[in-house]
């Protein structure tokens, strides 16, 4: 094998000699001559495309025919009734018809109520209240302090398709005495009974007011309400009040109107002198139209105040009153404004709420004016369980009304007027987890700057109020309150007629208050006043009853 490839490798150059002498032969000797660098052409060429050619943009369809042949389908499975699904509906607690609390302390007091109530009912509510509260304190150089609050009320309610008729009857009765002077001073030789002062005010109201659920219909409220208020001198006091409203909603946009007729007359005391102000009928008309709309969380209340007013003579006021609230982080932070003014009412009602000690011969002469009341702050929450409302404002007063002692028969009250302007400053804050703990904190500071008087005659410039509850597994209930009023100055007339300027000393009133439950329907509590034995005076001359010890029982049925 070998051999024979040798003798093929020595043949080959044989064949490619051969192979060159052949071709040279059929070329030729020719020349040739390159005149310009060579390009390559591509001709054109025809391709035979893959897709489809022809009009698809229309398509002509074939007519169809269709047959349709129903057979049913046979199937074993039967149905049956599903029942409704019915919401098991809380529980509703058991109501009591009546609650009583009885109880009793040091300085011969005594407390009682009663509560009497219908149950349940889609037709309307009827109710009885009684409350009694009595004591006898004594206090070294002054002479019987005893007092009592009474109170009797019935009132009900009836509910219409699309309003509601409210009705109540009242009856009160309060005690106190001229206790507020020296018993030692011989030149006032008085019993108990020529100290005594008993207030008889019996009233009633009776209103209607509509609840139709639709807001793009008007609705309305009226109502009207009176009182009788008579004293131990003969001292006489009606008033009449007598007011309405109606108001709609067009979309975001609320708009009503409220107007109030209040009409009340004095009659002298036995032993009050005839004078252009007594017996003098005053009334005191209002009008307020308003309009305001709640768009995008924003809050938004405008209106006027016309208010005229008629006592010794006539005089009639209107007030610019805006309301704005605007939140600036949800649940977080709000701030709010507001503008308003008002006629405040003095009568004899009022003024003796307020200072039971008044002399019966005062007379009530012109209301307090609020010409001017500016006020912003801001309100929300800490966290879920803090809340916080701070606020400013301003305020301007005509004819602002002060309480001054006049010792000329006993140590009573009588009222001077002066203009004046108020910077009042207000903050609280407020802890709460759910219903077992609850903290509460307010803090009001007021400056004064009278027209003529030297001071605003008690009025604090400081009150201060903390409260705090807890509840323990619905056993035991805590209550703890802490009061604290800064220093006033009061304003003494003496037996010849100079004025007599006094300061009252700041105080902290602590009270505390435990109740235990027994039952739902029974329990037991005990209750400390004035902690601190302050020996305040809230009204100068009149001492407060220190330290006060009073425990009952609860019971409802």
């Amino acid at each position: 094998m070998k051999k024979i490839i040798f003798f093929l490798s020595a043949l080959l150059p044989l064949f490619a000699v051969a192979q060159q002498q052949e071709t040279e032969r059929d070329l030729g000797n020719k020349e040739y001559v390159i005149v310009k660098d060579y390009k390559p052409v591509l001709a054109e060429s025809s391709k035979i495309s893959d897709m489809p050619e022809g009009d698809t943009s229309t398509v002509d369809a074939l007519p169809q025919n269709y047959a349709f042949e129903s057979r049913k389908a046979e199937t074993l499975y039967e149905t049956s009734a599903i029942k409704a699904v019915k919401i098991k509906d809380e529980p509703l607690p058991k109501l009591y018809r009546a609650y009583l609390k009885a109880g009793g302390g040091n300085y011969d007091k005594y407390l009682g109520e009663l509560y009497v109530n219908s149950l349940r009912s889609k037709k309307g509510s009827l109710g009885l209240t009684a409350k009694h509260l009595s004591g006898a304190p004594s206090f070294e150089d002054y002479n019987f302090a005893g007092y009592s609050n009474n109170l009797a009320r019935v009132d009900g309610s009836y509910f219409l398709d699309h309003a509601t008729f409210s009705a109540d009857v009242t009856y009160k009765r309060d005690v106190v005495h001229y206790y507020g002077y020296d018993k030692s001073d011989t030149a006032l030789s008085l019993q108990d009974e020529d100290i005594l002062q008993r207030f008889s005010d019996f009233g009633g109201s009776f209103a209607f007011q509509s609840n139709v659920l639709d807001s793009s219909k008007w609705n309305y409220k009226s109502a009207i309400r009176f009182s009788a208020l008579t004293d131990n001198y003969g001292a006489k006091e009606n008033e009449i009040i007598v007011g309405g409203g109606v108001f709609k909603r067009f979309n975001e946009t609320l708009v009503g109107m409220d107007i109030a007729l209040d009409f009340f007359s004095k009659k002298k005391a036995d032993f009050e002198q005839l004078s252009l102000y007594t017996d003098l009928d005053r009334n005191i008309l209002r009008f307020n139209p308003y309009v305001g709309f709640n768009r995008d969380r924003i809050r938004f209340k405008a209106g006027i105040g016309i208010e005229a007013e008629t006592n010794y003579d006539a005089a009639l006021h209107v007030f610019p009153r805006l309301d704005v609230q605007l939140p600036v982080a949800d649940g977080v932070l709000s701030l709010f404004a507001k503008v308003d003014g008002q006629v405040e009412k003095n009568n004899y009602h009022t003024v003796t709420a307020e200072n039971p000690f008044v002399s019966p011969s005062v007379t009530m002469t012109t209301n307090t004016i609020r010409t001017f009341d500016v006020r912003g702050g801001a309100n929300g929450t800490f966290s879920d369980a803090f809340s916080y409302t701070v606020y400013a404002a301003y305020q301007k007063f005509t004819d602002l009304q002060y309480f001054v002692m006049d010792s000329s028969r006993v140590n009573n009250f009588i009222l001077l007027y002066d203009d004046a302007s108020r910077i009042h400053v207000h903050g609280e804050l407020m802890y709460r987890t759910s219903e077992k703990l609850g903290i509460a904190l307010h803090v009001d500071q007021f400056s004064y700057n009278t027209d003529v008087q030297q001071y605003a005659w008690y009025r604090p410039s400081t009150v201060l109020t903390l409260k705090a509850d807890y509840n323990l597994k619905d056993k035991i209930l805590v209550k703890a309150a802490l009061f604290g009023v800064g220093e006033r100055y009061a304003l003494k007339y003496v037996a010849d007629g100079s004025p007599e300027v006094s300061r009252l000393k700041p105080y902290l009133d602590a009270n505390l208050g435990i109740e235990y439950r027994y039952s739902k329907i029974l329990s037991a509590f005990v209750n400390f006043n004035n902690l601190g034995f302050s020996g305040y005076q809230q009204w100068y001359g009149y001492p407060m009853e220190q330290l006060n010890i009073m425990g009952g029982i609860t019971y409802s049925f």
